[in-house]
């Protein structure tokens, strides 16, 4: 989008980056500058990297503070039966996680809640706390202006009604060539407005199951309960 330019030439735009060694550091300080020579007469752009992936290695964590100053982070938790069902409902084990392993798909759902918010909240008791924000999904499916409103008080930008319509325009989650999906949540495609009802669904498939201690110990971080028939 950057660069105006085709599938096959930013490819062989990474494939150079790859081949001449560069860092993650150094190809976002090249997307920082492309996107303030993009349009520099319409304001600041900001870069914002949202990746899974990168709180189950706490040596990540630790390279993001480490390679950029003063960067601010957006800490978004859900009720952990809710993720554990969404990480299953997505097959999210066949574009998330790729290492071998013994674990059933629910067991290896609920392993990735908890080392990843393990990581986080470790990395964040280091990290000031004019520097961090945290986001509850229930809140802001829930009250999206008043959570979207805060989100930008806290990165210092305005606030758009857009931020309000996910599903407005393209959003850059078709696939980067005809008759490819997106690389990401099925589930995106479902529906055309943020729906309250998304923050309960859970409810429906939690009967009879349980999670482990270890798990609540992060969830009550969070504010988050045991229900009374696990109790």
């Amino acid at each position: 989008e950057l660069r105006k330019c085709s599938a096959d030439e930013a490819e062989a735009l990474m494939a150079g980056f790859e081949s001449a060694g560069w860092t993650t550091r150094r190809l976002y300080r090249q997307l920082q500058e492309w996107i303030a020579e993009a349009n520099p007469a319409a304001g600041p752009r900001y870069l914002v990297d949202k990746t899974p992936v990168y709180p189950m290695d706490s040596a990540i964590l630790d390279r993001m503070e480490h390679d950029f100053a003063n960067a601010r982070y957006i800490h978004l938790v859900r009720h952990p039966f809710a993720t554990v069902y969404s990480f299953i409902e997505a097959k999210l084990e066949e574009v998330f996680f790729r290492w071998e392993h013994s674990w059933s798909m629910r067991e290896l759902a609920e392993l990735v809640y908890l080392v990843s918010h393990r990581n986080i909240v470790n990395f964040l008791d280091r990290i000031p706390t004019e520097r961090q924000h945290r986001v509850w999904f229930e809140e802001m499916v829930g009250d999206a202006p008043r959570v979207m409103q805060g989100v930008c008080d806290f990165l210092e930008i305005d606030f758009h009604g857009d931020m309000l319509q996910p599903y407005k325009g393209d959003k850059m989650t078709s696939g980067i060539r005809p008759g490819h999906q997106m690389a990401g949540d099925f589930k995106f495609y479902l529906r055309n407005q943020i729906d309250p009802r998304a923050a309960d669904r859970w409810k429906r498939f939690s009967k009879g199951d349980a999670l482990s201690d270890m798990t609540w110990d992060i969830a009550r971080r969070f504010n988050y309960e045991l229900p009374i028939e696990e109790a």
